[in-house]
Formats: structure tokens, C-alpha cells, sequence
């Protein structure tokens, strides 16, 4: 998603409970979640005026808090 300040992306994340996985300069961000989650955020962003909103093909949402559970048994003893 470019186009939209990191305050209104973080509404989003929460509005529809997905999160930031990675920001790129100039208001650019990679978000993860449900794909019918993501897909309603994407028509929601647009319609707060987003520039860009563009599925790409990832199937794990890395790098956000939907993996911290699995990431626990990475977790050294």
C-alpha cells in the first residue's frame, strides 16, 4: 500500500486486524493478514485516498504478530 501516513494505516490494522509487516520509504507499506481481511482494507484504503494497493503473492504473513506464537519455538533455551 503507498500513498496513506502510518497513523491511518495503523487504523486500518486495527479496524480490520491486520498488521504492518514492512515500511518502505514515502508512505509505502506491506501488510499481512486474512485475505478477505486484506481485501476489504484495500477498498477502504482507496476510498481514504491511497495512491496504490496491490496484492502480492505471499502466503505467510512474516514479520507480523500472526507468527509470534510459531516463532516461540525458534526461542534458544
Amino acid at each position: 500500500m503507498r500513498g496513506l501516513s502510518r497513523t491511518s494505516v495503523d487504523n486500518l490494522c486495527r479496524r480490520y486486524s491486520t498488521a504492518v509487516a514492512i515500511v518502505n520509504p514515502n508512505d509505502a507499506f506491506v501488510l499481512g493478514g486474512s485475505g478477505e481481511a486484506l481485501d476489504t482494507l484495500a477498498v477502504d484504503a482507496m476510498g481514504m485516498g491511497a495512491t496504490r494497493v496491490t496484492r502480492i503473492a505471499v502466503n505467510v504473513a512474516s514479520h507480523t504478530v500472526r507468527l509470534a506464537a510459531a516463532s516461540s519455538g525458534f526461542t534458544p533455551r
